[in-house]
Formats: C-alpha cells, sequence, structure tokens
C-alpha cells in the first residue's frame, strides 16, 4: 500500500530528515504517576527511582 504525503507533510518529513541539530524528534513517550501538592501514593518515590522505570518501558 503506497500512502502520498500531503504538501505539508512532505514539508514536515523532509525537515525532519534534513541533519540540523536545532530538530527535536519526539520517538517515544511515557506517562509518570506525578501527583499534585505532594499527596499521592508516591509522593515519597524518589524522582531517578521513576526516570528509570520511564527509561525502561521507552
Amino acid at each position: 500500500m503506497f500512502l502520498s504525503l500531503s504538501p505539508s507533510a512532505s514539508w514536515a518529513k523532509s525537515r525532519v530528515l534534513s541533519r540540523d541539530a536545532n530538530n527535536v524528534v519526539i520517538v517515544s513517550a511515557v506517562r509518570t504517576a506525578i501527583t499534585k501538592a505532594r499527596k499521592g501514593g508516591f509522593r515519597d518515590t524518589r524522582p531517578d527511582l521513576l526516570l528509570s522505570h520511564v527509561l525502561r518501558a521507552v
């Protein structure tokens, strides 16, 4: 199956594929259990421990 890109999508793709140090591309995302006002179940969990789980998930 071949999908054609719209002009704006084609432009975006060419910008992403260019080797420019200013380009940032998000290729994956994970949500963490951050709570408001430090009232949640993870309020005593160290940030580096949360980050390690995020990095393993990605």
